[in-house]
């Protein structure tokens, strides 16, 4: 399948990436300088919505590097990421557009996947820097709106980073002096298309995404401004993205603090909301924190199928229905207890599941649905192959904070107070039954990973949690019916990482070849086991 370049990051115009015109230019076409931009912006912050609506619309839009129909914006990262690890199961199929994440063709550097994934979060990074370049000292700024969407733009640069990071390089802890990504912030912008950028040491990408969002924080918490609707970072996400950030570099006292502060105003669903496929609406729903908002109208919804929902939801119409169907791994599943609501996220080996109704199976079983199949995610407005995939897609959910404060307290140095707060969410919101036996630290932190493969599933995240608790890359037994792509692989093996985009070695005169992530020797599949 061949991958069509038409983007590079470094030396890109500003109109390449959307550019945010109503402050660069000015009405005759000329560049205006930065501080007329900051006198603009003072004096009128609503010029910098514009910016802002930049770095959230690629998740609008499709197709926007390539003619490839995995290319959507970071929801495609996220099913990207499942993907590469072992609990999202899927076939290498013709409908299934991700299948080079399967095979670990898209961590080579010529892979158009590994470009299109490079360019997206870089993307963000640009239209962040376009609005931190707005003002000197972002924490002088006085006018909410302002304070606003500054916040927006450090948050997002952040989170761009922390993918980034996972992505090229293995996990901070142990690799702080390794090299990660190339650091590109306002000040440095507009030099680096001619004097290129070198490649920051994890150490180094950290410590930028920390100060980010830390100013985000500052900016998120002055602001009096409150958000439209939930694709819009509030303060309770800004530290939910800065917990995230502690959680991976391993402070856990800091990423505990930051997971419960990040809850309040949110609540989990409950046992009753997540018995039927559901996870489509805002109506109504607190557990969403961070979410992409779709329109009917947006092009990935009149697209029909360049959506997620197209690869990911079972009822949607899309690639899902035709062949591309999204599974658990057979052996988490067999694990998940009857007496948690969450076993009913899939259908059994026989193609059943409480959660769903006659309808619905009905229709499982007129697509040939294989076993496994999710049913976690409903279409949009509960009917079945709407041809409007418009539903919200879920960035951060609470369920995901109240999870990760578990796991830092308990690696803080109190499992038992971790397990108390693992066994209060999981007995009241999923398994009456349930009851937390671990009692040190490693044992919480190994029962929370559980709970998270389960909680998270399908929503991007389980890669970075195979990598940050070094774990193999076991796919025997899972459940793949396609033989190539059962692999072995052990922690740490250089093929877990991606490497650095041929587009950026050949144009970033500071990053040659040889300091490129090691080449890649695609993976040998092994005999399956039952």
């Amino acid at each position: 399948m061949k991958k069509i370049y038409r983007y590079l990051f470094l030396g890109l115009t500003v109109l390449a990436f959307g550019s945010c015109t109503d402050l660069d230019t000015a009405p005759q076409g000329r560049y205006v300088t930065s501080t007329q931009k900051s006198d603009v912006a003072q004096a009128d912050p609503s010029k910098a919505e514009a910016s802002v609506n930049a770095i959230f619309s690629r998740e609008n839009t499709g197709m926007a590097y390539s003619e490839d129909h995995n290319d959507f914006g970071l929801p495609a990262i996220f099913i990207m990421a499942d993907t590469d690890g072992y609990d999202y199961v899927s076939e290498r199929i013709v409908y299934n557009w991700f299948w080079h994440e399967l095979s670990y063709h898209s961590h080579r550097f010529t892979d158009g996947d590994n470009n299109f994934q490079w360019n997206t979060l870089y993307a963000i990074i640009y239209n962040s820097n376009n609005i931190a370049a707005l003002v000197d000292d972002p924490t002088t700024v006085e006018a909410s709106d302002l304070q606003f969407y500054l916040g927006q733009a450090y948050a997002m640069r952040a989170y761009a980073y922390w993918w980034l990071a996972q992505r090229y390089q293995f996990t901070y802890k142990g690799h702080e002096d390794d090299p990660c990504v190339p650091i590109v912030t306002q000040e440095n912008m507009g030099s680096v298309g001619v004097e290129g950028c070198p490649r920051a040491t994890v150490q180094k990408v950290y410590e930028q995404m920390k100060s980010d969002i830390d100013i985000a924080i500052d900016l998120l918490g002055k602001t009096e401004k409150v958000r439209d609707d939930q694709r819009y970072i509030n303060k309770q996400v800004a530290l939910g993205i800065r917990a995230r950030i502690e959680l991976y570099a391993e402070h856990w006292e800091q990423a505990a603090a930051d997971a419960k502060a990040a809850q309040e105003g949110f609540t989990p669903y409950s046992i009753a909301d997540v018995s039927q496929p559901g996870m489509n609406t805002l109506v109504g729903n607190t557990s969403f924190m961070w979410a992409d908002v779709l329109a009917e109208t947006d092009p990935v919804v009149t697209s029909g199928i360049v959506n997620w929902s197209s690869h990911t939801c079972s009822f949607a119409y899309g690639y899902t229905i035709y062949g591309g169907w999204r599974s658990i791994n057979k052996k988490l599943f067999d694990q998940i207890p009857t007496t948690d609501v969450r076993k009913g996220w899939w259908t059994d080996a026989d193609g059943n599941s409480p959660n769903i109704s006659a309808t619905q199976k009905s229709f499982l079983v007129s697509r040939e649905a294989p076993a496994y199949v999710n049913v976690k995610f409903g279409p949009y407005q509960d009917q079945i192959t709407n041809s409007l995939n418009a539903q919200p897609i879920p960035m951060m959910r609470v369920e995901e904070m109240v999870l990760m404060e578990a796991e830092a307290t308990a690696m803080a140095g109190n499992p038992s107070q971790g397990a108390q707060i693992l066994e209060n969410f999981v007995k009241t919101y999923r398994n009456p039954s349930y009851t937390c036996t671990a009692t040190t630290a490693q044992a919480v932190q190994e029962e929370v990973y559980f709970q998270r493969r389960i909680e998270l599933w399908g929503e991007g995240l389980s890669w970075f949690d195979i990598k940050r608790l070094k774990k193999a890359m076991d796919r025997r037994g899972g459940g793949y019916v396609s033989t190539t792509v059962i692999f072995n692989i052990a922690a740490n093996d250089p093929v877990l990482l991606y490497q650095i985009p041929e587009s950026e070695i050949t144009n970033n005169v500071q990053i040659s070849a040889d300091q490129n992530n090691p080449d890649i020797t695609l993976p040998t599949a092994v005999p399956d086991e039952d």
